[in-house]
């Protein structure tokens, strides 16, 4: 029973030990001072790592979605894809919302927010944006686009120029009078706030899961019409699967790759170690108290049920969206 648990999830152990290995040999080669041609040796199998991660998201989501509700009758693909959107939707609230309120609590990024040293770029974080912004990637306006870029609201100040309009009506005689130029008025500089939606250089995972719902459910009602279409789906979803399987077993080499070449990037590790830990901390304690508070919670209070089995299921999954930082 043992053995075939540590079988099971092999992949998990190896990933997970290959983090403690990578911050071993990273340390241990810094004091070996390597050249930047070597550092970059080392580097490469992680970048080829991340990019083969990727390379798979973007097919893994289309095949994966299509293919599954393509094979239902008509009745049971709409409510999967309603229940889908529902689910996608809710969590990725949560998730922003959980995230807005531990950078506003904690403050990762700009040690003079904490201390209450405002600077003059800085904005304030709406959470109104952000959920704005998710349900307009819902809705690309070009689903090609969609697969490389993202809308994100940005604001920026703007200087804005006006006339200093005077309070006493100044006539043009009172004014040769008083030896006043009218067009000479003086001129106000004030800084406005302009908010735009902006492309961002990252998938839009919205956009396009709400594009393969759709299309799913449509070719679910003429499934004997589009057969030829279905299988295609559905064997692309096989193909995918076991390539992605096959990247995911060069992980842990890719993430020790990663980790000891950042390490020996760097030319003070415990100055920026000590930089870092609020940030690494906000997104710690993200990743677990929505991984382990938040989803866990709202499956038993939609199903009624334990949520371990499952969890069992996605350890693997888990691991690879937080290496490659994706929901």
């Amino acid at each position: 029973m043992e053995r075939g648990c540590c079988r099971q999830n092999l992949l998990f152990f190896c990933t997970g030990a290959s983090v403690l290995l990578g911050v071993g040999f990273g340390l241990a080669a810094r004091t070996l001072e390597l050249s930047a041609d070597t550092i970059a040796i080392v580097q490469f199998p992680g970048e080829v790592f991340m990019r083969l991660l990727k390379l798979m998201i973007l097919p893994l989501v289309v095949a994966s979605l299509i293919s599954a509700l393509a094979q239902m009758d008509v009745k049971n693909s709409s409510l999967m894809g309603v229940v889908t959107s529902i689910y996608y939707l809710v969590t990725v609230f949560l998730a922003t919302l959980l995230g807005i309120f531990l950078v506003l609590a904690i403050h990762p990024g700009d040690p003079k927010l904490s201390s209450g040293q405002h600077t003059f770029e800085a904005h304030k974080i709406s959470a109104m944006d952000t959920i704005l912004d998710l349900i307009r990637n819902m809705f690309p306006d070009n689903i090609v686009q969609a697969s490389f870029e993202r809308t994100r609201t940005v604001h920026r100040m703007t200087l804005v120029t006006r006339a200093n309009e005077s309070v006493e009506e100044i006539t043009k005689e009172v004014a040769e009078q008083r030896g006043i130029n009218i067009l000479g008025r003086t001129r106000i500089s004030t800084y406005s706030r302009v908010q735009r939606a902006r492309y961002i250089k990252s998938i839009g995972v919205t956009g396009i899961i709400a594009f393969c719902i759709g299309f799913g459910v449509v070719m679910s009602y003429y499934a004997d019409k589009v057969r030829v279409l279905v299988d295609f789906f559905v064997g692309l979803d096989m193909v995918i699967m076991r390539l992605m399987l096959s990247v995911m077993w060069f992980a842990p080499f890719g993430i020790t790759s990663l980790i000891c070449g950042s390490l020996l990037e760097l030319e003070d590790v415990w100055t920026v170690a000590g930089a870092m830990t609020k940030y690494i901390v906000t997104v710690l304690i993200g990743v677990f108290a929505h991984s382990f508070v938040t989803i866990p919670a709202l499956y038993v209070l939609v199903t009624k049920k334990n949520p371990l089995m499952v969890f069992r299921a996605m350890l693997q999954g888990g691991v690879a969206a937080l290496g490659t930082s994706s929901s």
